[in-house]
C-alpha cells in the first residue's frame, strides 16, 4: 500500500469503509428481521394456529359425542340389542346408523 498514490489510498479506504458499512447494516437488518419474525410467529401465528386446531378438534369431539348419545338413547337400537341383536333386524340398525351425521 506504500507504493499507491494518495488518490488510490483514499479510494481503497472508501471502498473498504463502504463494504464494512454494508456488512454491518446487512447483519443488523438480518438480526432485526429474524427477531421480528420470531416474535410474530410465537406471539401471533402459532397461538392462532393452535386455537384453530383446537376448535376443529373440539367440533369433531362434539359431533362424536352427539352421535354417541343418539345411539345410546335410541329405543330401536336398545330394543334390538336387548333382544339378542337379531341378524334379521341388523340391516335396519345398519341403515339407521348410516343416516347419522358424520
Amino acid at each position: 500500500m506504500q507504493n499507491l498514490s494518495i488518490q488510490k489510498r483514499i479510494i481503497v479506504t472508501l471502498i473498504s469503509f463502504i463494504v464494512f458499512t454494508a456488512l454491518v447494516i446487512g447483519t443488523l437488518s438480518l438480526w432485526t428481521m429474524r427477531s421480528n419474525i420470531e416474535t410474530r410467529v410465537f406471539e401471533t401465528e402459532l397461538p392462532a394456529t393452535v386455537q384453530n386446531v383446537a376448535s376443529i378438534v373440539s367440533s369433531d369431539i362434539e359431533v362424536m359425542t352427539t352421535v354417541a348419545k343418539l345411539i345410546a338413547n335410541d329405543d330401536h337400537i336398545i330394543n334390538w340389542y336387548e333382544n339378542g341383536a337379531d341378524k334379521e333386524q341388523e340391516a335396519m340398525v345398519v341403515s339407521k346408523l348410516g343416516k347419522l351425521p358424520n
